[in-house]
């Protein structure tokens, strides 16, 4: 089973038991305002188009702020690894976004979400090239509210980056790659204790 199946399966079972959080969850904080911290683990499928998909997984943070009661802005940062070399061994792909996060409304102990980034991308080559590059991601989730500091955050990205630089050893050639990449991403967020 590839990572983003695997992360698949395991994101359902614990959506199902987070469902029927507590009710001292139902009575946690009523919004996305303030700072917050994530760390999660994710799953990813990178497509060059005519090229078969790579995949691979790895983990990622962000730190965020809440501006509003429904709109966070957030620094995400991914690296996974997988057989993202040209020659398809292992090797890293990387991603930077500087996103905003619209909650509009919760159902229950949820705050589903859509989100948008400008994002950069890094990808090596080979073991001593990278590809840098530039683009957007799109996408969306939800936001399982577990206690009053803590919960579930489930999201799916799309991240379309075009690789224009190409870094380290050898001789300098042109690049225009256009790389899609969807990435899984499971993990938790921790907010400060809410002061009413």
């Amino acid at each position: 089973m590839k990572p983003a199946s695997r992360m698949a399966a395991v994101t359902l079972v614990v959506l199902l038991l987070a469902a029927g959080g507590s009710a001292a969850a139902q009575q946690s904080r009523p919004s996305v305002a303030g700072l917050a911290l994530g760390t999660h683990a994710v799953g990813l499928s990178s497509d060059q188009g005519a090229a078969a998909p790579r995949h691979g997984g790895g983990a990622g943070v962000f730190l965020g702020m809440g501006v509003t009661r429904q709109v966070m802005v957030l620094l995400n940062v991914d690296l996974a690894a997988g057989a993202f070399h040209d020659d398809r061994s292992a090797g890293l792909l990387g991603h930077a976004d500087i996103a905003a996060r619209v909650a509009p409304f919760r159902a229950g102990v949820a705050f589903p979400y859509v989100q948008g980034a400008f994002s950069s991308g890094l990808r090596e080559t080979m073991a001593d090239r990278q590809l840098q590059g530039t683009g957007w991601t799109v996408g969306g989730g939800v936001e399982v509210v577990l206690s009053s500091t803590a919960s579930l955050d489930l999201g799916i990205l799309r991240t379309r980056v075009r690789y224009d630089e190409l870094t380290g050893s050898g001789p300098g050639d042109p690049v225009r790659v256009r790389e899609t990449t969807t990435r899984l991403q499971l993990g938790t967020v921790w907010r400060p204790p809410h002061r009413p």
